[in-house]
């Protein structure tokens, strides 16, 4: 996966990921810069937990179009 600040290897990215994604202090924005970086670590998720990680971060369904276009970059952002 990468390092942390510490140079330990991340084992749990979502655990990292979370508090961020529920921070009301963090932009949409950067809630879906965030999850892409996630989906790109692991060369894709599943559509279900796509919609978690949208549900948590507390972004509308109608934003995943903007992960999803991502697809067309050549990205894998969904995997079956």
């Amino acid at each position: 996966m990468g390092m942390d600040a510490d140079g330990e290897r991340i084992k749990d990215p979502m655990k990292l990921m979370v508090p961020l994604l529920i921070d009301p202090g963090v932009r949409n924005e950067d809630r879906l810069r965030i999850i892409l970086l996630y989906i790109l670590s692991k060369n894709g998720v599943t559509d279900e937990n796509l919609n978690k990680l949208l549900q948590h971060a507390n972004i509308p369904l109608a934003e995943k179009e903007t992960l999803v276009n991502a697809g067309y970059l050549g990205l894998n952002v969904t995997t079956d």
